[in-house]
């Protein structure tokens, strides 16, 4: 079985936006969890998840994503998350999706979880960010995150 994830990837001034923080974390900090090969700004919608269906997921996704025109959303504080005893710590941008977005989301777990083995995260509240910082981050993770929080400022 093949592993898909659905993401949302950033255009425009979004995507300037959070690579250009990711590459000044990296930079500032040493770390290279996010731009060991290059920075790929997006935002998870669903997955990672599990299917044999691959032509039922692919023709499934283009009918629901042909129901919304655009998706907006807005960028809302920084948080980190992940657990400190397993070492894989996330330092990450907010984000407030749009109700179209959220519906988006929805349709796609709707649909797929028909027949795909969806991930735990999947079956939790969505809190959509774009990572900016993960892996190496623990060791500078409590200088980073004043950092980053204290004068990084939000577009």
């Amino acid at each position: 079985m093949d592993i898909y994830l659905f993401e949302f990837r950033l255009s425009g001034s979004a995507r300037n936006y959070v690579k250009t923080l990711a590459l000044r974390i990296a930079n500032d900090f040493q770390v290279r969890g996010l731009t060991t090969h290059r920075v790929v700004p997006h935002v998870s919608v669903v997955g990672s998840f599990n299917t044999a269906f691959e032509k039922r997921v692919i023709s499934d996704m283009e009918n629901v994503c042909r129901k919304y025109d655009s998706l907006v959303f807005k960028f809302e504080g920084f948080r980190q998350f992940g657990n400190f005893l397993r070492r894989n710590r996330v330092l990450a941008v907010n984000i407030e999706p749009s109700t179209e977005l959220a519906m988006l989301r929805s349709d796609m777990i709707k649909a797929l979880s028909e027949y795909c083995k969806l991930g735990k995260f999947d079956k939790k509240e969505w809190k959509p960010h774009a990572t900016l910082a993960f892996k190496d981050i623990d060791s500078k993770f409590s200088k980073s995150r004043a950092f980053w929080i204290n004068k990084i400022a939000l577009p």
